[in-house]
């Protein structure tokens, strides 16, 4: 009696024991399987730990990557349906993929993770692989369509807005596709153009620009000249009442009149040049 009592312990022991390191079986859509004990099941993942190294890191998976869980209790839970290997004799089908693409080809095999197949302009030729995640659907030879993923939406077509090359001239600036660009840009351009025509208004325009800010900084010498002959003048004037160093200011100082008078004259003339040459540079562009 001794004797079988203790039998009976040390099989409870045993059971208990066998109970503790008892792990849950995880079954994978590629066919694998795995002894694990799960942690946690949440809706789109699965946190386990190895039956190899229970003490060790626990793992995450998704679950569209399972088929399903099977307890020591004999429990299961169910995620995807497997899709079962089956193989084929070179059956003619129509394999659709998930971007749209669509082709012929005689079936070898179809299992969870890829599709078997032969191109049907080539027989003879090698075997393919196609993963069954790019592909949306097969439709066999008796008409019959297995669906496996959705189809992609397709992206939208970016428009371009096409940019107009040419040179609008507003009152005084001017702009490229409505973009503002200076004036030293545009000659640059009219430059690249190459263009006999454009080339010769080009050069009377910087001829005029160039005279016209030659006059301003002259302007600037005799307006400088001007003021400080005209305090000298001032101091002489007020010893000796000497006045042909304000008579020489006054004149300074029409000569600088007239130089600002012709520099102001010449951006109308230069502008002129301009509009001429961007409208010739325009037309060129619509040949």
């Amino acid at each position: 009696m001794k004797l079988f009592t203790k039998i009976t312990i040390l099989f409870s022991v045993f059971m208990l024991s066998f109970n503790g390191i008892a792990q849950d079986t995880l079954f994978f859509m590629n066919y694998d399987t795995l002894l694990a004990k799960v942690i946690s099941i949440k809706q789109n993942e699965i946190q386990y730990k190895k039956f190899s190294n229970l003490e060790g890191p626990s793992y995450y998976i998704k679950s569209k990557k399972v088929n399903r869980i099977v307890y020591p209790s004999g429990d299961t839970d169910e995620f995807n349906q497997l899709i079962q290997k089956t193989t084929y004799v070179g059956e003619q089908a129509t394999i659709t993929l998930t971007d749209g693409d669509k082709f012929e080809v005689f079936l070898y095999q179809v299992d969870a993770r890829d599709i078997t197949y032969k191109k049907k302009e080539n027989v003879e030729g090698p075997q393919y692989y196609k993963s069954l995640k790019n592909v949306h659907k097969i439709v066999y030879s008796n008409g019959e369509e297995q669906i496996f993923s959705e189809l992609k939406k397709p992206k939208k077509k970016v428009q371009r807005v096409s940019v107009s090359k040419k040179i609008s001239v507003e009152w005084n600036s001017y702009t490229i596709g409505g973009r503002r660009i200076s004036s030293k840009k545009v000659e640059e351009k009219l430059k690249a153009l190459n263009d006999p025509a454009v080339d010769k208004l080009l050069r009377e325009a910087k001829q005029v620009k160039g005279l016209s800010k030659t006059l301003g900084y002259s302007s600037i010498g005799f307006a400088i000249g001007g003021v400080g002959t005209a305090f000298i003048g001032l101091v002489i004037y007020s010893i000796n009442s000497e006045k042909t160093a304000l008579m020489f200011s006054g004149w300074m100082g029409a000569i600088t009149l007239v130089e600002l008078i012709g520099s102001g004259a010449l951006h109308p003339v230069y502008k002129d040049r301009m509009r001429r040459a961007i409208a010739l540079y325009n037309d060129k562009l619509n040949k």
